[in-house]
């Protein structure tokens, strides 16, 4: 079973321009699980919707203007069929993040102590099928979910996108965990999401499937609330949710948060908060505010052990639109709380 007794990892962007500077955070505070890191502010390209745009069809990215969007005129069926026709292939490669298009991947996959040291696991991150389809709009402000040829595209891009970096991953530790982040799904039930939460299972869970068949441990990264009965549905097998500031709030769902941990499902409880807030905490004061959240579930018949075995430690979100020092603040402090917990001095 998947047990991280509270091992720390991160979510995926930090604010580095440069891949070293960021490796170097990593390598120092998150050896267990480390993490390939995202540098926003060394390219657009490393941004969350274009960073897994390369493949689907009619995609634009422009670097100077910093937008993205989908080309739904004439040509785009043709796209579509290609598109298919490179899916039913099988062959990942295609579906490959560039060098261009992930500086932190690749410093990362190249990192001699990276690939040297003995980790627990290896993480990665894909940008969820949900919030990319809502974000990425065409030329008439409609979004590329709201297109019937783009839909599944976008869910089966994402799902390739998952497996080449499991192949990728795998060179360094044969446990690799990958995070679906979808921050559109704290609006689940809003018209900001008008999808029937069905739906929404339905297509996170075509790419956990996908990551599970490829030798991957699925999560799920959603930087908010949300409906964490439907989440705990699915077949991820990690939740990684903002604890810091909505620590209580995975125990309004009792039963499907019982039966989730009761089939070996991990909470990663995100903690470290990722605003200016960090500044003023302290690891014991972290620590209080993890122990409020894991009191909560225990007031609800889960074991505080089960828990704690099947728990890991994050920053509530990326670290990428901090200032370095803060982020790294935020990082260190992952670490150190974590270390504490498994009696680690």
């Amino acid at each position: 079973m998947f047990k991280p007794e509270c091992r720390a990892t991160a979510i995926g962007s930090f604010p580095h321009s440069i891949a070293a500077a960021a490796m170097k955070c990593i390598k120092e505070h998150l050896s267990d699980v480390p993490v390939w890191p995202q540098l926003p502010n060394f390219s657009y390209y490393e941004s969350m919707c274009p960073q897994y745009s390369e493949g689907l069809p009619g995609v634009t990215v422009d670097t100077e203007a910093r937008t993205i969007r989908i080309q739904s005129g004439d040509g785009l069926l043709e796209r579509v069929e290609k598109f298919y026709e490179k899916y039913l292939s099988g062959d990942t490669s295609f579906f490959a993040i560039s060098n261009e298009y992930a500086e932190g991947l690749y410093g990362f996959l190249n990192d001699a102590e990276i690939r040297s040291a003995d980790h627990w696991a290896v993480k990665g991150h894909t940008v969820g099928p949900v919030t990319w389809g809502l974000t990425v709009a065409d030329e008439n402000k409609r979004a590329s979910f709201h297109n019937d040829h783009l839909k599944d595209c976008v869910v089966k891009c994402m799902a390739r996108k998952s497996e080449w970096q499991i192949m990728k991953l795998k060179e360094i530790n044969t446990r690799v965990i990958i995070f679906l982040d979808e921050p559109y799904l704290q609006s689940i039930g809003s018209a900001a999401v008008a999808l029937r939460p069905e739906e929404v299972a339905e297509k996170l869970d075509e790419v956990f499937e996908a990551i599970i068949d490829a030798g991957g441990v699925p999560g799920i990264h959603i930087c908010g609330n949300s409906d964490w009965g439907l989440i705990a549905k699915t077949k991820t097998q990690i939740i990684n949710f903002d604890a810091f500031e909505f620590g209580s709030s995975i125990s309004l769902y009792p039963k499907e948060i019982s039966e989730f941990i009761e089939r070996g499902g991990v909470i990663a409880w995100g903690v470290v908060p990722t605003s200016m807030k960090v500044e003023g905490e302290t690891r014991d004061s972290i620590i209080a505010k993890f122990n409020e959240g894991i009191e909560s579930l225990e007031k609800h018949g889960i074991p505080r052990d089960r828990l704690l075995e099947q728990a890991m430690i994050t920053p509530s979100c990326g670290v990428g639109s901090l200032p370095i020092e803060t982020a790294e603040r935020a990082i260190s402090l992952t670490a150190e709380v974590s270390d504490s917990l498994r009696g680690i001095k």
